[in-house]
């Protein structure tokens, strides 16, 4: 049986993610002549690729356990490794380029963030 996994360049932050806030979405990638025809209506469709989108909200926590997470990020493109609906646990390329955050309070005379949320698309 399959367990939950988010790793970011190997490094694991799976109890950083919220239970429950992982979406997880496929998208086709369609050539530009795919169209349905205007005689029959029949969908004649080119897939030219298959990529995913996860939509991740973490639980609140301390600014210096999720400054890691977001550091890592900031990069251009990551390896995230996850468990996807069709391939169990896989490990793909994405890029995110939002991360929305609530300053929640603080604790111990450290932040507390709320409900870090972004979303990540397959390169």
């Amino acid at each position: 049986m399959a367990k939950f996994v988010f790793k970011v360049n190997n490094v694991d932050y799976s109890g950083l993610v919220l239970a429950g806030y992982m979406n997880w979405t496929k998208n086709d990638i369609d050539h530009k002549t795919s169209a349905r025809s205007e005689t029959t209506g029949t969908m004649r469709r080119k897939r030219l690729a298959k990529k995913r989108q996860l939509e991740i909200t973490c639980r609140r926590a301390k600014q210096s356990e999720l400054n890691p997470l977001v550091q890592a990020l900031d990069a251009l493109t990551v390896e995230i490794t996850y468990l996807d609906l069709i391939g169990g646990e896989v490990t793909k390329t994405f890029y995110g380029s939002k991360i929305d955050s609530t300053q929640y309070g603080n604790l111990n005379g450290e932040a507390v963030w709320d409900k870090t949320k972004f979303t990540l698309t397959e390169v």
